[in-house]
This record gives structure tokens, C-alpha cells and sequence, in this order.
């Protein structure tokens, strides 16, 4: 039995009082909502909704439309009924700079969702092209890979939810389809779960968008490589590339039982081997021209098979088999841009088998969204609910941009949401006006570690 000790702690906390200052757990909060106000461009696309409001008392639409952004930054419930809690919150208005009277309510809130019906949901896709082209101005790539691919929102226990319907997943749910890059959402369609991947035009039309906007706002010539899994494997959308849209495309195949024995029939001395870096893993390939039975055209095709898994080496066919198609290294417009652009090297096979595979890198962006917002829509209307999903992809997308402007050096742009709170959001402030000036006092352990002035200042510079 441990001896009880007699001697008194010093400054044990014996008693619990109440405190008339105004004290925050999300210290952090104040810097996020600082960076939004100096995005004058934001400011200016979300000035254009203010033609739903009627009435001009209460919130503006734009600042609904902020509270709501930084609501899904906090995270500390996304559930509509929170913005009636933050309203009896006496510091919160202090905290992100809003008076307190003008603190958006939850039927305030759902209004604004409700009446951004679908045409108004179309200006959702204005601002996003505008936040791309923001993007792609400050970080300026040489040349652009993006990824299409849908994601599955489990609304599985959802009542009378519009829309939630059986997925591929085997659960009930919404499942949008995505473009994204470097992390950030590029355009995106809000979908019923039953709507699965390469469904009608869609596909080539957001695309047909995106590419053109990339093309009239950032550079003319810049190479745009896109990148697809098996369920987008069509000649429809491959002759579009060829075609129409003149970009490159790296897109999984099938294995059919052709390709499979005329692989097979390699001697293993004549394939190449692949290594993919720091992962220990080997891949067996090679390339051919195939043409499937009702095309009009032969294709670059790039075989890979699994030769090791770390340690364990693979017997040839046993192991993961994949197939890709491609247009990167022909005579087209794709071709000629990478050379002049001086990344032609991206056509070379090893080249081309390391992008497809780092399609995996790209589906965490899938994981980051879930983390920052769930995945359950709150609301019954479909309508409603894709109004929601819009300002919730607005909203990661500022996430990750005030994570590489403003924090990149202290926590990393690629740390999830969930540990971004917890290292940056989280830490206690005193809220403190005095002389016509409000200040958050924080303590200087906290201040020091996290760079606090610093971060300050970054937020006031428009990027």
C-alpha cells in the first residue's frame, strides 16, 4: 500500500469559482477568422448570395455564410442546433469578430440552406474556380495532374433522407463525384448514392470546364494530366481526351483474359522491374499497343504485377495485377506541352506507373474531408443537403489553404483535421478589452511554441 502523502501540494486546486472574463477554448479560432477577412476575393464571391436574404435585419448572408466556414474549422459539433448554442456563448462573438446580435441562429441557418436551390448551388461552382485559380496563382505548378473519383457518405441510419440510396460500398448513402488537386477540391457534383462513377456526360463536362478554366486563367499551355481508376475505363471518355480536350490521361484498365496470357507469355527476364522508393516493394511491367474489340484506336498500355512485398518475393501472376491506359508519350498537344513545359519525363513508363499509383495519395483527401466534417448531411431535402456539402467543401478547401499559408512550418499541411485542432486550435485564451481595443491574452509557453506573432502576421497578407 502506497503511504498517504501529508505534505500539501502547492497550488492544488481546492475550490471551483466562477469567472466574470471572458475565457475561449479555441484560441486558435481568431486567426482562422482573420485570414478570411483579408481574402478580399472570398468576401466579394460571397456577396453575391446576399440576394437571398429579403429582410435586412439580422446577419448578412455572407457573414451566415463565414460563421458557417469557421463552425466546420472548430469542429466541435457540426450538428444545425450548435449555432443556437454558440448564440448564448458571450465570448464567441468576440472570438471570430462578430457582434454578438449578429450571431447567425440555427433557423437562420436553415433558411439560407433551404433557399439555395439548385440554380444557386450553380454559384457554388464560380466561387470554387475562383479558389483554384487563387491556388494555382500562389503555388504555381509547372504543369497540373489532377484526379476524378467519387466518395461514399455513409448516411446509412438516415430517416427519410432525399437521395440516400443503396452504394457500391453496401450501405446507404450520398456518393459526389470529385476533381481534385494537391489536396484541394477543384469541382465537385453533389449525388445520390445510386450514382455511380462514369455516369452520363458529367464527367467529361466538369472536366471540359475545368480545363478550360485552367487554360484561360493560369497559363494557356500548362500540361494537364488526369488521373482515373478502373471505374471510369470507357472509350468514351478516352476519345474525348484525344479529341476534344487534348489533356493527358492516365486511367486504369481490366484484366481481361487476353491481356492476362499475352503477359503471361513474357519471359521474366524481359520485363522491367519497378521500385517503388522507401516502400521496399517491387513490380514487374511492360508496355504494349492494345485495342480492345470495339475500338476504333490502339492505345499505350502499361502492365504491372507484383513482384515482392517487402521481404516476400512473389511468384510472376500471384501477386496484385494491374493495367493502365494512357496518351502521355504520343504524337498529340498533351505530348508537345510536357517538353516545352521541360517535364516530358512524366511520359516515361516507370513515370507513368508511379503517378497511377499515387492516386492513393490523392484518395487521402477523401479521409481529410471525413475527418474535417463527417459524413453525415443534416438535412432531409436533397437540395438543402447539397447546399450544405457545397459550403462544407468551401470550407475544407480554406482549411487547407490556411494550412499551407499560415502554419506549413509549425504543424505541417498535411496533418489531419483532427490533429490540427488539437496542436493549433486548441489552447485557452482571455478575451480583454480595454480602451476601445479588444485582445487575447494567451499564455507565453503557448505563444512561443506556436509562433503565435508570426502566424498573426501571415494572416493579414493576401496571398
Amino acid at each position: 500500500m502506497i503511504a498517504k502523502e501529508n505534505k500539501k501540494i502547492k497550488g492544488k486546486i481546492s475550490k471551483i469559482s466562477e469567472s466574470c472574463d471572458k475565457l475561449t477554448g479555441r484560441g486558435g479560432l481568431p486567426f482562422v477568422s482573420r485570414y478570411l477577412e483579408h481574402q478580399s476575393w472570398l468576401y466579394e464571391e460571397l456577396s453575391k448570395f446576399e440576394s437571398l436574404k429579403i429582410h435586412r435585419k439580422g446577419s448578412s448572408v455572407c457573414s451566415m455564410l463565414i460563421q458557417m466556414i469557421l463552425n466546420f474549422t472548430d469542429g466541435t459539433s457540426l450538428s444545425l442546433s450548435r449555432f443556437d448554442e454558440l448564440r448564448k456563448q458571450e465570448e464567441y462573438g468576440s472570438v471570430i469578430g462578430v457582434e454578438q446580435k449578429y450571431l447567425a441562429s440555427t433557423s437562420s441557418i436553415k433558411r439560407l440552406l433551404n433557399k439555395c436551390s439548385f440554380n444557386r448551388n450553380r454559384g457554388f461552382r464560380k466561387l470554387f474556380e475562383r479558389l483554384f485559380i487563387w491556388r494555382l496563382k500562389a503555388e504555381k505548378p509547372p504543369y497540373i495532374i489532377l484526379d476524378v473519383d467519387t466518395v461514399v457518405f455513409d448516411n446509412n441510419d438516415a430517416q427519410c433522407r432525399e437521395g440516400v440510396s443503396w452504394t457500391y460500398k453496401n450501405i446507404k448513402g450520398f456518393q459526389p463525384i470529385m476533381i481534385k488537386w494537391n489536396g484541394f477540391v477543384v469541382s465537385s457534383r453533389f449525388r445520390p448514392g445510386r450514382v455511380a462513377g462514369n455516369h452520363g456526360a458529367e464527367v467529361e463536362e466538369m472536366l471540359k470546364e475545368t480545363v478550360d478554366l485552367i487554360r484561360r486563367n493560369y497559363r494557356k499551355n500548362v500540361p494537364v494530366i488526369v488521373t482515373f481508376d478502373s471505374g471510369f475505363f470507357d472509350q468514351k471518355l478516352m476519345t474525348f481526351f484525344e479529341d476534344d480536350l487534348e489533356a493527358g490521361y492516365i486511367i486504369g484498365g481490366k484484366m481481361y483474359k487476353d491481356i492476362t496470357e499475352r503477359v503471361m507469355r513474357i519471359p521474366e527476364n524481359e520485363l522491367g522491374i519497378f521500385r517503388k522508393e522507401g516502400s521496399g516493394i517491387e513490380w514487374y511491367y511492360t508496355e504494349f499497343e492494345d485495342r480492345r474489340g470495339t475500338w476504333e484506336r490502339s492505345r499505350r498500355a502499361i502492365f504491372t504485377a507484383a513482384r515482392s512485398d517487402g521481404n516476400q518475393m512473389l511468384i510472376k501472376g500471384a501477386g496484385t495485377t494491374n493495367i493502365v491506359y494512357t496518351n502521355l508519350g504520343e504524337m498529340n498537344r498533351i505530348t508537345e506541352e510536357m517538353e516545352k513545359a521541360g517535364c516530358g519525363y512524366l511520359a516515361e513508363t516507370e513515370r507513368v506507373i508511379m503517378l497511377a499509383h499515387n492516386r492513393g495519395d490523392s484518395e487521402l483527401t477523401h479521409r481529410h474531408i471525413k475527418d474535417f466534417a463527417g459524413e453525415q448531411m443534416p438535412c432531409k431535402d436533397f437540395g438543402m443537403n447539397e447546399a450544405y456539402f457545397n459550403i462544407m467543401i468551401l470550407s475544407f478547401n480554406l482549411h487547407q489553404a490556411f494550412k499551407r499559408d499560415c502554419v506549413e512550418n509549425i504543424i505541417g499541411k498535411d496533418t489531419y483535421p483532427t490533429t490540427f485542432r488539437r496542436k493549433f486550435l486548441d489552447f485557452a485564451g482571455k478575451i480583454v478589452t480595454h480602451a476601445g481595443t479588444t485582445v487575447m491574452k494567451v499564455s507565453k509557453s503557448v505563444k512561443t511554441a506556436l509562433q503565435l506573432d508570426l502566424i498573426w502576421e501571415k494572416t493579414a497578407i493576401p496571398i
